[in-house]
């Protein structure tokens, strides 16, 4: 039987070797918040930075955002040039219009065009998640 990994066991392996890390805060609202920082980024003692000790390169509201966040940045989406959100956006608009062009050819095949309806759907929604990150980045 597979070994079962937690949320931060799963994010922390995404993490891992490519250069940045994350700390948590639970305020109690049902909200986590992730905060990542660059491998660099240490306390005087040497140590990694905890949720408080610095701004990070990024804080995310949720396991969802943290996710989509961590594997952006692990796939190279997210490493400076053009904006970050930009980047990404370019590149899930790429996925959505292959899952379109998908749906088209499959139309005789209601399954499949179901998946690659609900692949559309997605990736729509990861460009409009995007968008909130280009405009609180801006801020």
């Amino acid at each position: 039987m597979a070994k079962r990994t937690t949320k931060r066991e799963h994010l922390e392996a995404i993490c891992a070797g490519v250069g940045f890390y994350f700390a948590t805060y639970s305020p109690g609202d049902g909200v986590t918040r992730y905060r990542f920082y660059p491998d660099t980024a240490r306390d005087e003692d040497g140590a990694k930075q905890d949720y408080f000790s610095g701004d990070g390169e990024w804080t995310a509201l949720g396991y969802a955002e943290a996710e989509v966040y961590a594997v952006g940045r692990r796939r190279g989406y997210l490493t400076g040039g053009t904006s970050i959100a930009q980047t990404m956006r370019d590149g899930l608009n790429a996925e959505r219009d292959s899952a379109q062009a998908s749906v088209v050819r499959n139309t005789d095949n209601p399954a499949t065009k179901d998946y690659y309806t609900g692949r559309v759907d997605a990736f729509t929604k990861a460009v409009s998640f995007t968008e909130s990150i280009e405009r609180r980045l801006a801020h």
